[in-house]
């Protein structure tokens, strides 16, 4: 699909703003960030081609969850996070997820 089909960077973050998680679990001893896009089976494709866009190099993982097939790309990597995903979001993310993912972005920034 990516190569076949120039959608836009402004698709994908319309994609990711309905689809996106952005994560921040912390417990006593350790603090990880994360991002994720979960997506109906047959979207395979799309989440191919969102990870090319977005540059995240980890596998996409299919799994049945309440009888329904989902892929799966997250990264936990805060080299990806902070060198790739963050420079995405801060050019393209519009919408009500802006305000969620500010705050993941500065507590994530505030941790390096």
């Amino acid at each position: 699909m990516p190569t076949k089909n120039k959608t836009s960077p402004e698709f994908v973050a319309g994609v990711l703003s309905l689809s996106a998680t952005f994560f921040h679990n912390n417990s006593a001893r350790t603090e990880n960030f994360g991002f994720q896009v979960k997506l109906a089976h047959e979207n395979r494709q799309l989440l191919e081609y969102i990870r090319e866009v977005v540059s995240i190099k980890n596998d996409i993982h299919t799994f049945v969850e309440g009888g329904t097939k989902y892929v799966l790309l997250n990264t936990r990597s805060k080299k990806t996070l902070v060198n790739y995903v963050i420079p995405f979001m801060d050019i393209y993310l519009q919408g009500p997820k802006l305000v969620s993912y500010q705050t993941w972005r500065q507590n994530l920034l505030d941790s390096i």
